[in-house]
Formats: C-alpha cells, sequence, structure tokens
C-alpha cells in the first residue's frame, strides 16, 4: 500500500467461513483507491464483529464564530477507533443513521433516530436530494432558522448532540457530517478538513469528498 502521499490501493473482500472449516470462500470484493492508508480487519461471523467493535464516534468541531451550540459527532456502529458511544449519551441526542448498521438498542434508546441509507460507492447516492435536504433542514435548526420548518421530518428545537453515524464512520457519515457543516455555512474545504481531523482517513471516497466541497 502507499503512503507518503501516494495512492493507496484498498480491497474490500467478504468471506464466507462453513463450520469448522477455517478455509474461507471469497464471496465478493472490489478495489477502490485511497489517499490514506487503509486498515483490514477480519471477523469469523456476527457475533464475534458485534462483541468487538462497539458505536464509537468523534465530535466534529466547528468554527467558534459560528455560535452553534449543538455537538456534532461522527462515527459508526461497528466502528475500529473514536468514543465509545453509551446509551446515557443518546438518550436526548438525534441519530442520523446512514447504513442501518447502528445497533438497534441505541437507535430505540435516541431521542430521533432518522435513516438515510445508501451505500458506498464511487457514485452519487441514489437517494441524494433527501439526503442533502436533510442535511439542509438540520443545519437551518441547529442555526435556529425558521424558514422551511413547515416540511422537515424532525422538531424545530435542535438537540444538544447530533450523531451521525454508518459502519465504520468514515465515507457515508463523513458525506452526511459534511453536507450538514456546509449547512451550517462552513466553506468546502474547511467542512472536509474538519471531518478529516475528526475521524483521520474519512472521505476517501473521492465522489463523496467532491459533494462536500460543491
Amino acid at each position: 500500500f502507499g503512503g507518503n502521499g501516494e495512492l493507496s490501493a484498498c480491497f474490500r473482500a467478504r468471506l464466507r467461513f462453513r463450520g469448522n472449516n477455517l478455509n474461507p470462500t471469497l464471496i465478493g470484493c472490489r478495489w477502490r483507491w485511497s489517499r490514506y492508508p487503509v486498515g483490514v480487519s477480519l471477523w469469523l461471523n456476527d457475533e464475534d464483529k458485534e462483541s468487538h467493535l462497539p458505536p464509537r464516534a468523534n465530535r466534529v468541531l466547528l468554527p467558534a464564530g459560528l455560535g452553534v451550540l449543538t455537538e456534532i459527532w461522527m462515527g459508526g456502529g461497528h466502528s475500529a477507533f473514536g468514543h465509545d458511544i453509551d446509551l446515557e449519551q443518546v438518550r436526548d441526542a438525534w441519530i442520523v443513521d446512514c447504513a442501518n448498521e447502528f445497533p438497534l438498542r441505541f437507535r430505540d434508546a435516541a431521542g430521533l433516530t432518522i435513516f438515510r441509507v445508501f451505500t458506498d460507492t464511487e457514485d452519487a447516492p441514489h437517494n441524494w436530494e433527501r439526503l442533502d435536504g436533510l442535511a439542509q433542514s438540520l443545519g437551518s435548526c441547529i442555526l435556529g432558522a425558521d424558514h422551511g420548518r413547515d416540511g422537515w421530518e424532525h422538531p424545530h428545537e435542535p438537540p444538544a448532540r447530533l450523531y451521525i453515524v454508518c459502519k465504520q464512520g468514515m465515507n457515508r457519515s463523513g458525506l452526511m457530517a459534511g453536507r450538514i457543516l456546509r449547512a451550517l455555512g462552513v466553506p468546502g474545504d474547511e467542512a472536509v478538513a474538519a471531518v478529516r481531523q475528526a475521524r483521520p482517513g474519512a472521505l476517501n471516497n473521492l465522489t463523496f469528498e467532491r459533494l462536500v466541497r460543491e
């Protein structure tokens, strides 16, 4: 894999293990280029994955001049790094789930859960207009704006904490968090930098990076 500014080849593979047979069958894979070093994780089954990778997130730091009180956190339902999320932290929080991978007990405990599920591919999300529309309404809500409230799918009063989550907390949550920052008035380059500062290696999907900058 490349480093020092080179592109790295990211290989994703799905393996199936049958019974006690430790010789896996490859059932799916794909390559993607990334600007960041790539880590590899392997789970033998869903139970092992659930027990070793809890929901984790990192706070996205906003420019001080925005005067925003809501904390924006970005992470994943099965994240390899970040701050562990516990149930008490989400009771008054809102969750935007971009992958349907966040544990059910956390979604049930949250003050509000909104789904915007899409795939992490080098294409614009199939539900891009609805995804970006939610980012815009959340940004307006956080800023205390009055316009367009009738069409919002969330309360008018912003939460103290907003979690944007996908599976590993890198690309899908990065796109959504980045678009919320843009809705708050953060310039594109600064929005991308803030997401990557919170979650190093995030937005390695170049299409998602471009959509944040636009």
